[in-house]
């Protein structure tokens, strides 16, 4: 989770400027940024039904993967349609991440000890918020603007390494996610419960 908020918040002091820079308007530069936020929040629910079914640490690794692809490819952006489609992607990777990290927490942890927990889950993601820019604005002063993107590369393959070596999740641990899985989608329960559907749009 500070992996993942760092490595986002790195890029963010100098994106905006960057994408000015290649001819992006005011108006495109807001829409570059909400990008990343949309598309979490059209992933978010899938990804987490995914993970019930084939595992958690896949689905933050491949995050992890979406992220460092993203921030790669950011090199090569040439104009604002291109940044828009580069953050909807690491967008998508923040959406494998946070349901799937949430549940490890969830299924792993005593009850009684689940907020305590939640509080420091809470804490190291709002420590990467706020240590991303930061950084990102140090990195960019010494190295320059496209230097933060490497920076985010770096991050998000380390927290995919770190995630395949010190995250163990057995085979019993998948088929256990997966039988409740299938558990709920024989119960036809909800995505949405009724009369909802307004507030969740």
């Amino acid at each position: 989770a500070f992996l993942a908020t760092l490595g986002y918040g790195i890029m963010i002091p100098t994106l905006s400027v960057h994408a000015h820079e290649l001819g992006a308007s005011n108006s495109a530069i807001g829409v570059i940024i909400s990008a990343f936020a949309a598309a979490q929040l059209l992933t978010q629910i899938p990804m987490g039904r995914l993970s019930d079914r084939i595992g958690r640490v896949y689905l933050v690794v491949f995050g992890f993967g979406l992220m460092a692809t993203a921030a790669t490819l950011y090199h090569y952006a040439t104009n604002a349609n291109q940044f828009i489609f580069l953050q909807a992607l690491a967008g998508v990777g923040g959406g494998c991440l946070w349901p799937a990290l949430m549940a490890m927490i969830t299924e792993n942890v005593d009850p009684a000890e689940r907020g305590r927990l939640m509080g420091a889950f809470n804490t190291v993601f709002f420590l990467g918020v706020g240590m991303g820019p930061l950084i990102g604005g140090l990195i960019a002063g010494q190295w320059g603007q496209t230097a933060v993107f490497n920076a985010w590369t770096v991050v998000a393959l380390m927290g995919a390494f770190i995630c395949m070596v010190a995250i163990k999740e057995t085979g019993e641990e998948r088929r256990a996610s997966a039988a409740r899985a299938r558990a709920t989608k024989a119960a036809a329960v909800a995505m949405i419960k009724p009369g909802l559907m307004g507030t969740f749009a």
